[in-house]
């Protein structure tokens, strides 16, 4: 076996491996789905830390082929994706390939109940009107709406529209503000 096929089986065996291990990602670091160079959790992880763990790695392994970006903060793990992956251009509407991540992230999220869903939408600053901030709520209120229908309960789910605050990168270069369009979800592990 070669190719595309044979990496994604090596992917999807380290990120068994991973979980099996219970490693961790560095705080702070991010890495492409399926991305390696994991160090080991610390020896007093919690059973929190634990399935935030796993959930990680299930969520590397399953968005390995699309254009989300799994990051890693203390005590959560983020999705990262530009709005263009998801939604039709300046309408709150899912593009045709909003499947590709939506469905394997609504899969993993149902796999892992005790966990809270917040689910962030950006725009770039060139549109700080009513219009654009209106428009990020609406898509936000779009992925809860999918995630719900999918079998997450609605009140583990936070959707809000952030417009144009905290941008990831500048805005003066059209990359840039292309990457501040994004759609960012940030599961965490219910108090216990």
């Amino acid at each position: 076996m070669s190719g595309p096929l044979n990496r994604v089986y090596r992917l999807a065996i380290l990120a068994v491996l991973t979980a099996v291990a219970g490693c961790a990602a560095q705080p702070g670091t991010q890495h492409r789905a399926g991305g390696s160079n994991v160090p080991p959790a610390a020896p007093h992880a919690g059973k929190s830390t634990e399935r935030l763990t796993s959930l990680e790695s299930v969520l590397r392994s399953r968005l390995v082929s699309t254009d989300a970006v799994v990051l890693s903060d203390p005590g959560l793990v983020r999705i990262r994706f530009i709005v263009a992956a998801a939604f039709s251009a300046d309408a709150a509407e899912f593009s045709s390939d909003a499947d590709e991540i939506l469905q394997p992230l609504a899969e993993a999220i149902t796999e892992f109940p005790a966990t809270r869903v917040e689910v962030r939408v950006y725009t770039d600053d060139l549109d700080s009107s009513p219009h654009a901030l209106g428009l990020t709520q609406q898509r936000a209120e779009l992925i809860g709406s999918y995630l719900t229908q999918h079998g997450i309960a609605s009140n583990r789910i936070n959707a809000r529209g952030e417009g144009p605050i905290n941008p990831i990168k500048g805005n003066s270069e059209p990359e840039d503000r292309r990457a501040n369009r994004r759609v960012e979800i940030s599961i965490s592990a219910l108090s216990s």
